[in-house]
């Protein structure tokens, strides 16, 4: 089962539809290459590249297919964690760490953070989404990571 939000599903389709088309233009490049310089990786060295960009992009699009098969769709706008200021998933939380530091972020599954290369995005397994699950807004949570402990205070909740 992979939890996800109802945006996090349609960036999951967004994905997948996106890989896709990445998987076309490979094979669109890999028979103008052929039909340009051969079809052996030592007379063509694109085609090696190629064959290499075509697995990455069909490894990926398999991992997406596969939580998009097993997703779960969480209901995030349930008004009673709303109105309760609830850290749930695809929450965005507004922090303040105790170095005075602030960021925002929005509580999700680690394949979009890796997907989508986006820094605005918490792994809900990481130390500190683990801490902020099902806390208010006003809380201060602790966290570890290694031998380090970290305070936070969750400021917002939407």
């Amino acid at each position: 089962m992979y939890r996800v939000t109802k945006e996090g599903m349609k960036n999951l389709l967004d994905i997948e539809k996106r890989l896709g088309e990445e998987l076309i233009n490979i094979f669109l490049e890999k028979k103008s290459s052929r039909d340009s310089g051969g079809e052996l990786e030592h007379d063509n060295p694109s085609i090696g590249r190629l064959k290499l960009e075509e697995i990455a992009i069909i490894r990926r699009l398999k991992e997406v297919r596969g939580k998009i098969k097993s997703a779960v769709i969480t209901d995030t706008d349930n008004e009673e964690n709303l109105s309760k200021n609830v850290v749930t998933l695809g929450s965005l939380v507004e922090v303040e760490f105790s170095d005075g530091e602030e960021g925002k972020y929005t509580v999700q599954d680690q394949e979009l953070i890796i997907i989508e290369r986006r820094r605005d995005i918490i792994s809900y397994e990481s130390p500190l989404g683990k801490a902020l699950l099902g806390r208010h807004k006003g809380d201060v949570v602790r966290y570890s990571v290694g031998e380090n402990e970290f305070e936070v205070k969750i400021k917002s909740v939407k």
